[in-house]
């Protein structure tokens, strides 16, 4: 039992060493400017899409647009789930 409680080195160590934290660094950056660009990338396709349904239907999207907003505007407790609106209306 007595040799367990030794202290031992044996770790490894180096996880705070400059050379780490500089290929980190480095690595993150490389990987939020690919987030980025693939942010963008994704946005561009959304609106090709958009563009293209928009051609497709001839002008109905601006009405389909209407519709979630007439929605939300008929009911008076926005952000409360609609089982739990029951439940408290029931009661």
């Amino acid at each position: 039992m007595a040799a367990n409680s030794r202290c031992h080195s044996a770790g490894g160590g180096g996880a705070k060493s400059v050379d780490r934290k500089d290929k980190l660094r480095v690595k993150n950056e490389k990987l939020n400017e690919q987030r980025r660009r693939r942010a963008e990338e994704e946005e561009k396709q959304k609106k090709r899409k958009e563009l293209k349904e928009a051609k497709k239907h001839g002008g109905e999207k601006g009405q389909a647009e209407a519709k979630p907003e007439e929605v939300a505007a008929s009911e008076p407790d926005d952000g409360i789930h609609p089982s739990r609106r029951a439940r408290i209306e029931g009661a």
